[in-house]
């Protein structure tokens, strides 16, 4: 897996950000002097002064100096190629197929870069993707096939309910899987926007093709609408669209499209202004066809997610 690729990678930088830590404790100011100098009070003095502190020393003989008796314990400056994490960084990024981007991006990459390293990490990442769905459809197939031979119908209606179904299978039949199938999802991140803007520059093709099914145009646009949605609840087979029903009903598709008053009303409008006369300014009253006449609703159109960049 990944995580296993980038482990020693990680170790490593692990090791030197602890290194670089150690160091800095080690380089904290200290001082040395002869062993017996001063008394334990002094040292306690010494080490846990305060700021603008005057210490009095036991051990420090009159007329002697300070400097002559203790002095600054030496430290080794910190070199920064010891701990440099570059080199980690760029292994890490071969080898997850990763980016400047994600890690904190550094000065001097350009778009065109970013743009190539990105399709490359989203190549990798649909072939984990692809790695996952593998692996649930086994575990899914081993689940169903403990549930067919485990569960009972009893246990089954306790569960789900009165009304359920239970098939019962012999070993065999469960082992060849004669009335299970598998359907994995994919396990990708959800992308609704583009899923629908896909669809719909899908659909006036789709429309116009023969053949294709009404029922699954329906159930891919409430799916992408809102996966909670009860299909077998929104859809009934054999049942004609909405606006057929409007038709066979004589009503108009839009009825707040319909103008107020009909061509024989005070309200209608007519050739010269003559109530009654001339065509009737209500689509029911136009014909079979008259319907389709008024205008229909359109929603506002937004802005659609651009397509996927190309992997290159």
């Amino acid at each position: 897996s990944e995580v296993e690729l980038i482990q020693d990678m990680q170790m490593e930088y692990n090791r030197a950000r602890q290194g670089l830590r150690e160091h800095r404790v080690a380089n904290r100011p200290g001082h040395v002097s002869v062993k017996g100098k001063f008394e334990d009070d002094d040292k306690t003095n010494l080490g846990g002064r305060l700021a603008h502190d005057v210490v009095e020393l036991n051990g420090l003989a009159p007329g002697e100096k300070i400097i002559d008796v203790i002095q600054a314990f030496p430290t080794i400056p910190i070199d920064s190629n010891l701990y440099d994490v570059t080199p980690v960084f760029d292994d890490l990024q071969r080898t997850a197929g990763t980016q400047e981007a994600e890690l904190g991006q550094k000065k001097g990459i350009t778009a065109t870069e970013s743009g190539i390293a990105e399709g490359s990490r989203a190549s990798g990442a649909d072939s984990s993707k692809d790695d996952l769905d593998l692996m649930l459809t086994e575990l899914a197939r081993a689940g169903g096939q403990a549930l067919l031979k485990l569960a009972n119908p009893e246990e089954v209606k306790k569960i789900v309910g009165p009304g359920a179904v239970w098939p019962e299978f012999s070993g065999q039949e469960i082992a060849e899987e004669m009335a299970l199938e598998i359907k994995a999802g994919s396990s990708g991140k959800p992308n609704k926007a583009q899923d629908i803007a896909n669809f719909e520059r899908m659909a006036p093709t789709l429309v116009q093709t023969p053949g294709i099914n009404p029922e699954w145009f329906a159930r891919k646009q409430l799916e992408m609408l809102d996966s909670d949605i009860d299909l077998e609840e929104a859809i009934l087979e054999g049942v004609p669209s909405i606006i057929a029903l409007n038709v066979l009903a004589g009503q108009p598709t839009d009825p707040a499209s319909v103008a107020p008053g009909g061509g024989s009303g005070p309200a209608g409008g007519g050739n010269g202004g003559n109530p009654g006369a001339g065509p009737s300014a209500d689509p029911v009253q136009q014909g079979g066809q008259g319907l389709f006449n008024a205008p229909q609703p359109g929603g506002a159109q937004g802005p659609q997610p651009g397509f996927p960049a190309p992997v290159g």
